[in-house]
C-alpha cells in the first residue's frame, strides 16, 4: 500500500508525545512541513485504506510511543472521548435525526455538524411577522422550547430579521405589575 518507513526516518514530537515522519507525498500528510503521524500510518496499513480526518487512532495501552498494530484501534471522536472520560459522556438522541449518540458535553444536542446545520436551516423559515408578536407576548425564554433555540439565539434572530424587540426586563416588569395588581385586588 505504501513504502516501508525506516526507524531512522521517525522523529519525536515532545509536545504531543507522538512519533512522526516527513513525507510530502503521503496521503495522511498534514501541516506546513507535511509530516505524518506514525500511528495513523500504521493503523491505515492495518485497515488497508487511508484514515479519514474524523477517525482517531487510540493506543490501547495508553502508551503513545507503542505503535504496534495490536495496540492501535481506530474509532470516532466521540468513542475516543468516552474511552478517556467514561463518566463525562452520555447517550442521548439527536434532536434533528433522533439517532442516539454519545454526547461529550452536557450541552450537545446534535449527533453531527450536519444535523446541527440542518436544524438551523429550519429557523430560516421564521419571518419577522411570525416572530415579533411572539417575542412581545412570551419573551425570548418563553419561546425556547417552541423554536428549539436558546433565548440568546432567538434574540439574535429577531435582531437579524429587524424585529421591534422589547426593552430589557420588559417581561419581568409586566409580571411584577400583574402580581402587584392581583395582590391589590385581593386586599379589597
Amino acid at each position: 500500500m505504501y513504502r516501508e518507513i525506516k526507524q531512522e526516518e521517525l522523529k519525536y514530537n515532545i509536545a504531543l508525545n507522538y512519533l512522526y515522519f516527513m513525507d510530502k507525498e503521503h496521503p495522511l500528510a498534514i501541516g506546513k512541513g507535511l509530516w505524518v503521524y506514525y500511528h495513523r500510518h500504521v493503523a491505515s496499513l492495518k485497515l488497508g485504506r487511508w484514515l479519514n480526518s474524523d477517525e482517531i487512532v487510540h493506543h490501547i495501552n495508553h502508551n503513545k510511543l507503542d505503535n504496534r498494530v495490536e495496540n492501535l484501534e481506530v474509532m470516532s471522536r466521540a468513542q475516543h472521548a468516552s474511552e478517556h472520560n467514561p463518566k463525562k459522556t452520555t447517550i442521548i438522541p439527536c434532536e434533528y435525526c433522533k439517532v442516539e449518540f454519545m454526547a461529550i458535553r452536557t450541552t450537545s444536542k446534535y449527533c453531527s455538524d450536519g444535523c446541527k446545520h440542518k436544524a438551523s436551516v429550519l429557523h430560516k423559515e421564521v419571518t419577522k411577522e411570525y416572530l415579533e408578536p411572539l417575542i412581545w407576548e412570551f419573551g425570548y425564554s418563553g419561546l425556547k422550547d417552541t423554536l428549539n433555540m436558546s433565548d440568546n439565539g432567538i434574540k439574535k434572530m429577531a435582531i437579524r430579521l429587524g424585529c421591534n424587540i422589547p426593552p430589557p426586563y420588559f417581561h419581568q416588569k409586566c409580571k411584577d405589575k400583574v402580581t402587584r395588581m392581583s395582590k391589590y385586588l385581593e386586599s379589597l
